[in-house]
């Protein structure tokens, strides 16, 4: 392409000139070396061979996994400077003012130095520039440039994320809270049936213990066949299996809370809610 004084040109011959075949990108491809090439005729010709490198520093390039070169990332900082340096074109060729308020007025965002629109953020300085300010005060190479929409994305993209991991959170805490509830509702129905089957185990206990001493008793009148004194020996035993029986139901139930408090340790309840239920039901040894 021939020098001229085409505001594309005047832009920077660098920034939007394909090093390979020396025109003005048309569609700028990224490779992952950094450099950037002509998806069409530069890059097309060099991926018909096996392996891919780059013509400016030979570096082996990584293609995408459908190999095709036109899935290369776009390079969106010249692909917008090529279109500013066109909305410069059609400035100048407008002679009246109406022009010049139609290219300011193109975007929100109005450069205060150049009067051209920011369309490209430098995270080096945390600021939107234009097209102008990348060959003064924000050269690329030397400050991270990219294009101020895709930057806006890639902002509402991490708030987005953001704010569902915290609906997550939440809705995660809220199931956990009402999961504890439920547990610790069942674990104070069972230490009201821990209560009565204590206080049931007492009676029996006490039973057995006012039998046992009127067994010492009878013991020298089982020779003499007194039926009745008998009846109440084979009632001593059949009261020891009922409270082995209610000794069982015990254990079994011990074993029932020792799972409800596994569970409330795993979601994070405190362990002096644990030990408290622990230590408010004292285990009766027979």
């Amino acid at each position: 392409m021939a020098a001229g004084d085409s505001p594309v040109l005047q832009i920077s011959s660098d920034a939007i000139t394909c090093s390979i075949c020396f025109d003005t990108f048309t569609n700028p491809k990224t490779l992952t070396c950094g450099h950037s090439l002509c998806l069409d005729p530069c890059l097309k010709r060099l991926s018909r061979q096996n392996l891919m490198q780059c013509p400016l520093c030979r570096m082996d390039i990584e293609l995408p996994q459908s190999r095709n070169v036109e899935d290369l990332p776009t390079n969106y900082v010249v692909k917008h400077l090529l279109e500013t340096a066109k909305s410069e074109e059609r400035k100048e060729s407008c002679s009246t003012d109406d022009g010049v308020s139609w290219f300011i007025s193109d975007s929100g965002n109005v450069c205060r130095d150049h009067e051209q629109n920011c369309d490209f953020f430098c995270k080096s300085c945390m600021a939107v520039v234009c097209a102008k300010c990348l060959l003064s005060t924000h050269k690329v190479g030397h400050h991270d440039i990219m294009a101020a929409a895709e930057f806006a994305r890639q902002k509402i993209d991490s708030l987005l994320k953001t704010l569902s991991n915290i609906e997550k959170l939440d809705l995660g805490k809220f199931e956990d809270r009402r999961t504890s509830m439920k547990i610790l509702q069942q674990l104070g129905k069972y230490y009201q049936k821990m209560q009565d089957f204590r206080k049931n185990l007492k009676g029996l206990i006490d039973k057995k213990d006012e039998i046992h001493e009127l067994c010492g008793t009878l013991v020298d009148d089982l020779c003499s066949n007194n039926f009745e004194r008998i009846q109440e020996v084979q009632g001593i035993t059949r009261l020891e299996v009922s409270i082995n029986k209610e000794y069982m139901r015990l254990c079994e139930l011990y074993a029932s809370i020792g799972e409800d408090v596994n569970r409330l340790k795993k979601i994070g309840i405190g362990a002096a809610v644990v030990v408290g239920f622990s230590l408010g039901i004292p285990f009766l040894p027979l």
